[in-house]
């Protein structure tokens, strides 16, 4: 009988870590559910190419999967803390391909991934979402936030940031209001969530007047790239 061995990076089916594909409605509870969003529309200034992330992010993590299932006993160990990590018989997780994108319909595209990760959350699923242009945490995060207050009443919910740029502009009149650099200003107008459970890491460029304002009223905690080299990173974390 033909039995399936350990494949190179470049054979076989191309999904995260080699998890297995499958639909929305076979997602069990307690399963980390990865998905794509390949988009760069929600960019106004800047280089396209985002579009191409979740595809070379799967890509890339089949050479981290051959090296496990080439080790013995399914096990590598780091050379610096001699902790070793050893793949399971059956990780519990799953890749459900891409959320549906209309790459000339930004909105048409926010509903699709609002509703994609509802579905994911409300079944008991761990989502995590590979971008795409920053503009992906904004429908992420309304999808998650509504399948955490179904399964939850009374939840709250946090949000960190890591990135050199604050993401926390209202409008401006290239983007609008539904761009890369305004999805965590949407996302703070969730109810689910509050200014006090916001947190930006390593910032390192420039606020506009009304964010300056915010950063102020709010004691927004931003931590800048700065405060990173003087306190070290576990500090700040």
């Amino acid at each position: 009988m033909y039995k399936r061995d350990a494949m190179p990076y470049y054979g076989g089916p191309v999904s995260f870590f080699r998890a297995p594909q499958i639909e929305i409605d076979q997602i069990v509870e307690g399963t980390a559910v990865v998905s794509g969003v390949p988009i760069d529309n929600g960019i106004y200034s800047g280089r396209p190419g985002a579009r191409f992330g979740p595809r070379a992010i799967r890509e890339a993590s089949l050479h981290n999967r051959v090296g496990y299932d080439v080790s013995p006993e399914n096990t590598r160990v780091d050379i610096n803390s001699g902790l070793g990590t050893r793949l399971k018989d059956a990780p519990k997780l799953v890749d459900i391909g891409d959320f549906n994108i209309y790459p000339t319909d930004l909105m048409k595209t926010t509903e699709s991934v609002k509703q994609g990760v509802y579905e994911v959350v409300k079944r008991g699923g761990l989502s995590v979402v590979m971008g795409g242009d920053h503009y992906v945490a904004y429908p992420s995060f309304e999808g998650f936030a509504r399948g955490i207050a179904e399964r939850k009443e009374g939840a709250r919910l946090g949000y960190i940031h890591i990135d050199a740029h604050s993401d926390f502009q209202d409008s401006n009149s290239l983007g609008g209001r539904y761009h890369h650099g305004t999805m965590v200003r949407r996302i703070s107008e969730n109810p689910i969530i509050s200014y006090k459970n916001l947190t930006w890491v390593g910032l390192n460029s420039a606020l506009t007047i009304d964010q300056h304002h915010l950063k102020r009223s709010q004691n927004l905690k931003m931590l800048t790239a700065k405060d990173i080299r003087e306190k070290g990173i576990a500090e700040i974390m």
